[in-house]
């Protein structure tokens, strides 16, 4: 076909020089014969192979007839040839030679650095030097323990745990103390660099020539020489507020935690902190406090005039060779009750009980009915429940024998029931739940002395438990491990005198004037306290003095009390624990803040406050902050207040001032209200003459909080704007005027 393309021709293959000798040599067939012939007509490179041939042959006949040497033309020829595949041949072999000994050579090197590395001891760049015992994670791998004097290499992270304190050496002379649960990773030991992953340590470069670098998820920190800070992140920990102290209320839904938050401390020298907002360093000096994130920088900052309110965490620990924090038990004595294993424990109910039918079936139905109040809500209601309980109890109750401690038990069980029932009537009947709390008293004292006034004197009673010996409490004991008797005591012991303070407090509110003859409560505490010393709740005994102490007007005593309490080291405590004693902390610090108010003393309400935010930088992790703040507020309200009615508008004027600059009453208070206040400051303001405060607050009123008056108030605001514009041009003529006349009295001079 025309469109058909060419194939390409292949080059003839070449003949071999075999072929070509048999073919001059005539030692082929015919066919073969001229097959070759046929080529070399074809292949003028095989033409030329075969002359050469035929010439070579030719050489070599003569040479062996004439029995002479090769012409010199075709000896040197081959010659050539000869040596330069020697040559080459040589080459190849020296190079192939060389090439396996660099191999050798090279693969020897490596092995013998890769055994030194292994086999070398590490330079150390750390140690530890005091404290617990910890954990380190050699490279990234699994924790094993490190003992004291234990070394510390780069790369290694050191691991502490709950109650866990020690001190770390770096080689550079940087000295580390670091706390429990907590992380930190040596990166390279010399320069006095590591990471504090998380967790909270206490840095001092004192001695160093160099600055020390400290990294961390949130920035990096340097520290110049002599330089003594900490580093904390601290994060959301739960937190135990003391509710069974006030009213009762429903459980609210979980507030979101805060975040965490990175806090530096300075003791001594300077410090600065690197972010992304400030790659040059944000400069933290002596005697400062900063908090930041990562996003933000700084969110707070600190000024204290106290170095032991700055150095606000003095456990030894680090320093101590093996010595650990003491423990805290907590017995669980706190509500909510589980009524019917309450039963069980005392011995009222389950099936080991030896009682008649009938007192079995009506104490199981008296711990049915407690129970149910579990699950209601409404706190009239759940009163109205409780009382159902223990009078059903009660009746119960009665056919229990005179000689058995169970009447006692169950007196005990009925005291609970009263002080629960007068929680849920607090702030809604102070009559009724007065009644509660002194039937609650009651029913404690009755099951402790064991005497009731339906027996009268009767040889035959059981023993009150008051009058049984005092438990042995450990640091691991539990009020389930203790025996019935010894449960009944410690809980009547503990609730009697919260009964009596609540009876009182609450006798107060409700007007009445007559009260019955008791014992003082500090002792009653004062010996619970001693009873539970080793648990948490030894620790809420003591807080309950200080109450108490504060309600006889001992406040200073209280005070002292309280200061205990708010400094009590939670350190290696158990996070069930630890949150029962954060919780009692910070009510300290809530109660601290009540008296002091009350006081009138602003001074040391805002020390407290202080403290308060040094010890908890997360504020928002609990109640407290807000109840000091609504506490400051009313009584700086109540103080303004009394200053206003006795037209003493300088005080007024500070106290209002205050009420509403100091406690954040515009975002606690509704417009209306915070307006209302900013109203009453004007009205101050001018009748103390304070022309130029008196204008600026008219003019706010005006621009920002009209909207938040009603109509009688802006029409009095625009009314003091007026008498406000009118102080103020005044006042400034008469400065004038006392200007001109002391100069013209310069003048004459």
């Amino acid at each position: 076909m025309a469109e058909e393309r060419e194939q390409p021709i292949s080059a003839p293959e070449r003949l071999d020089e075999l072929q070509l000798v048999r073919f001059m040599e005539g030692r082929l067939d015919a066919a073969e014969q001229a097959d070759v012939q046929a080529r070399l007509q074809r292949s003028p490179e095989d033409r030329r192979t075969l002359d050469a041939l035929r010439e070579e042959a030719r050489l070599l006949r003569e040479a062996t007839e004439n029995l002479s040497e090769p012409p010199a033309k075709i000896g040197e020829k081959v010659i050539a040839v000869l040596r330069a595949e020697h040559r080459r041949q040589v080459a190849l072999e020296r190079a192939r030679r060389f090439r396996n000994r660099l191999i050798a050579l090279t693969a020897t090197a490596a092995l013998l650095l890769l055994g030194l590395y292994f086999l070398s001891p590490r330079e150390e760049t750390a140690r530890m030097l005091s404290g617990t015992a910890a954990s380190v994670a050699r490279d990234g791998g699994t924790p094993v323990p490190l003992p004291k004097g234990g070394l510390l290499y780069d790369e290694d992270t050191l691991i502490t745990g709950r109650a866990q304190f020690v001190r770390v050496g770096l080689t550079s002379n940087c000295r580390v103390d670091v706390d429990e649960d907590s992380r930190l990773r040596i990166e390279k030991g010399a320069a006095s660099l590591f990471s504090i992953e998380s967790g909270r340590a206490r840095v001092s470069t004192v001695g160093l020539k160099h600055s020390a670098l400290v990294r961390t998820s949130y920035g990096h920190i340097r520290a110049e020489p002599d330089t003594e800070f900490e580093f904390w992140l601290a994060t959301p920990r739960e937190i135990r507020w003391p509710a069974w102290t006030e009213a009762w209320r429903p459980e609210r839904p979980e507030v979101p935690p805060p975040t965490a938050l990175a806090c530096v401390t300075v003791f001594r020298g300077s410090v600065y902190i690197h972010t992304d907002e400030h790659p040059k360093g944000f400069p933290v000096g002596a005697g400062r406090r900063v908090t930041f994130t990562a996003g933000r920088l700084p969110v707070s900052q600190q000024e204290f005039d106290d170095w032991e309110a700055l150095d606000s965490r003095r456990e030894p620990w680090h320093g101590l060779d093996g010595v650990a924090p003491p423990g805290l038990a907590s017995l669980e004595l706190f509500p909510p009750f589980n009524w019917k294993e309450l039963g069980e424990r005392m011995g009222l109910l389950g099936d080991r009980v030896t009682l008649p039918a009938s007192v079995v079936a009506a104490t199981k139905e008296a711990f049915g009915l407690l129970a149910k109040a579990q699950s209601v809500d409404d706190p009239v209601a759940r009163a109205a429940q409780l009382g159902q309980g223990q009078q059903a109890l009660r009746a119960a109750a009665q056919g229990l024998p005179l000689s058995s401690e169970l009447r006692w038990l169950g007196r005990t069980i009925e005291g609970l029931a009263h002080y629960e029932r007068g929680r849920c009537l607090q702030g809604r009947s102070p009559v009724d739940a007065t009644g509660a709390f002194l039937a609650a008293s009651v029913a404690f004292h009755e099951a402790l002395a064991g005497s009731q006034q339906d027996l009268g004197a009767d040889a035959g009673v059981a023993a009150g438990l008051g009058s049984y010996a005092a438990p042995k409490l450990t640091v691991s004991a539990r009020l389930k491990d203790l025996s019935p008797v010894e449960q009944g005591m410690l809980l009547a012991r503990f609730y009697l005198p919260w009964a009596l303070l609540a009876q009182a407090d609450q006798a107060g509110k409700a007007g009445e004037t007559e009260t019955m003859a008791r014992e003082p409560l500090p002792p009653l505490f004062e010996q619970a306290a001693a009873l539970l010393d080793v648990s948490v709740e030894g620790l809420a005994a003591r807080y309950g003095r200080a109450l108490a102490l504060a309600a006889e007007g001992r406040a200073d005593e209280a005070l002292e009390v309280l200061a205990g309490i708010r400094s009590f080291s939670v350190a290696g405590l158990p996070d069930p624990v630890r949150a029962q004693a954060e919780g009692l902390r910070q009510a300290a610090h809530v109660a601290s803040v009540r008296i002091h108010a009350g006081r009138d003393e602003w001074d040391r309400v805002h020390d407290v406050l202080d403290l308060f935010r040094t010890r908890y930088p997360l504020s928002k992790n609990g109640p407290a902050m807000e109840r000091m703040e609504a506490i400051q507020a009313q009584a700086l309200r109540q103080a303004a207040d009394a200053a206003y009615e006795k037209k003493d508008w300088t005080t007024a004027w500070s106290r209002y001032d205050a009420l509403l600059r100091a406690s954040e009453a515009e975002t606690r208070l509704t417009p209306a209200a915070y307006w209302a206040l900013r109203l009453r400051q004007l009205e101050i303001a001018l009748a103390a003459g304070k022309g130029v405060e008196a204008l600026r607050l008219a003019r706010q009123i005006k621009h920002d909080g009209a909207a938040g008056l009603s109509a009688a108030n802006r029409t009095r605001a625009a009314e003091l704007g007026a008498q406000a514009e009118e102080l103020f041009r005044s006042q400034r003529q008469e400065r004038k005027t006392r200007a001109v006349e002391s100069i013209q009295l310069d003048m004459r001079e």
